[in-house]
């Protein structure tokens, strides 16, 4: 019974990717709290703002076809299950992926719709569509964790390439 509804959630994301306009961009940001948790709005901020920039500079760093860059937004355990091509763990294995995506040709990442929800006071959780110069996809999972220094990482990066472009 899932199975159909995901296909069918992936057909309706494709058909909403392909008919945004192109200046939809990441500081279009839904930002919500999780159900449950008693965050005061400095708790928030304080995770809001450092996942946006972490994010930010993530996307500035794939853009600019700096995988190392990119690679030092993850945590060095981070985990990455980058579908169809598999599950990546560390930063060394990470910043190798995206090395490869970057020399393919892939560029231009844009995140569509995103949602950043504030799971606890160190805890940001990302979804999102996203569209590149040679594909699309969805982001089920970006899990950005805030350090000491407040710095916000990668922990858990979960993405699946719906279909090139």
């Amino acid at each position: 019974m899932f199975g159909h509804f995901e296909n069918w959630a992936r057909v309706a994301l494709v058909a909403l990717v392909l008919t945004l306009p192109l200046d939809v961009r990441a500081d279009d940001l839904l930002v919500v709290v999780s159900e449950g948790r008693n965050l005061d709005e400095n708790q928030v901020a304080r995770v809001e703002k450092a996942v946006t920039a972490a994010s930010t500079a993530w996307i500035a760093a794939f853009n600019s076809g700096d995988a190392n860059s990119a690679a030092r937004q993850y945590t060095e355990d981070a985990v990455m299950e980058a579908k169809p091509f598999g599950t990546f763990t560390g930063r060394a294995e990470i910043e190798g992926f995206w090395q490869n995506i970057i020399a393919m040709g892939f560029a231009d990442v844009t995140y569509i719709l995103p949602k950043l929800e504030i799971a606890d006071e160190t805890t940001g959780i990302i979804s999102s569509g996203w569209r590149m110069n040679k594909a699309f996809g969805i982001i089920t999972r970006e899990v950005w964790r805030v350090q000491a220094n407040g710095q916000a990482l990668l922990v858990e990066d979960r993405f699946e390439i719906l279909m090139n472009r």
